[in-house]
């Protein structure tokens, strides 16, 4: 499937619902739990964006298709971890 983006035709940029967000801590974040954090969601859902907001504070959106939900996202990613709705 190819959708337009700035005009140009891209191929593989497409979702198909909509997007939730979720901000996730943990203090004393470091990349290699980025990668977690990607390799968590991405094994019920599509990862759209990860980024960072701080040392302790991630950001992520994810394809909402129902799969996740704050507490159970959490509950995956272990001890410490917090992860909340992002409300804008």
């Amino acid at each position: 499937m190819t959708t337009k983006v700035n005009d140009v035709t891209a191929k593989g940029q497409f979702v198909t619902g909509s997007v939730v967000h979720f901000t996730l801590g943990f203090t004393g974040m470091a990349d290699t739990d980025i990668e977690a954090v990607y390799k968590a969601i991405s094994a019920k859902s599509t990862p759209i964006m990860i980024g960072t907001i701080d040392t302790d504070t991630v950001r992520v959106a994810v394809e909402n298709d129902g799969s996740w939900a704050a507490d159970d996202i959490a509950t995956a990613m272990g001890a410490g971890w917090t992860c909340v709705d992002f409300a804008y």
